[in-house]
């Protein structure tokens, strides 16, 4: 029978109840938590929706380049190319947001807004073209960079 205060350890599965070390393998219980507890953080949360923004982020870019070359009947070329390279740039924030999310939604965020800002400046109309989504899009952006900056707070460094 486990006692309340016993815990198995996270590695062998033996009783190591409030020590540090695991007598049979000497595993940190200590550090196996704090892995464990990082991982929870990273793959759930505003983290997980922030990784998924820059999914979204990409797809519709590239959605929005093929719809605006098709309508131009083959003549926006330029269109086409930067906004596939736009969709290809997030795709490389979303893999890098495996290992450092805050820095990759923060520099998804940076370019979301810039694009924005260039767009309607370029073309006012295209500021209200798809609101919602873009709305959308930079709360979950914005809540993946709070989400990073909290925990590079706790100590978390390496995210």
């Amino acid at each position: 029978m486990v006692m309340p205060f016993e815990r198995l350890c996270g590695a062998c599965g033996a009783k190591v109840g409030a020590e540090r070390f695991c007598e049979k393998c000497g595993a940190d219980q200590q550090a196996l938590a704090f892995e464990a507890d990082k991982a929870r953080l990273l793959y759930s949360g505003p983290l997980r929706s922030a990784r998924g923004s820059l999914v979204w982020t990409g797809s519709l870019v590239a959605l929005g380049a093929l719809f605006t070359f098709a309508k131009s009947h083959g003549v926006a070329v330029v269109s086409l190319v930067v906004g596939l390279g736009v969709a290809a740039l997030y795709a490389g924030l979303w893999v890098w947001s495996k290992r450092q999310p805050l820095g990759a939604t923060a520099a998804g965020l940076g370019i979301f807004v810039t694009l924005q800002v260039g767009s309607a400046i370029i073309e006012p109309a295209t500021l209200l073209q798809g609101v919602l989504v873009k709305i959308a899009l930079l709360v979950l952006l914005i809540r993946g960079v709070h989400a990073g900056v909290l925990l590079r707070g706790h100590g978390l460094h390496g995210i």
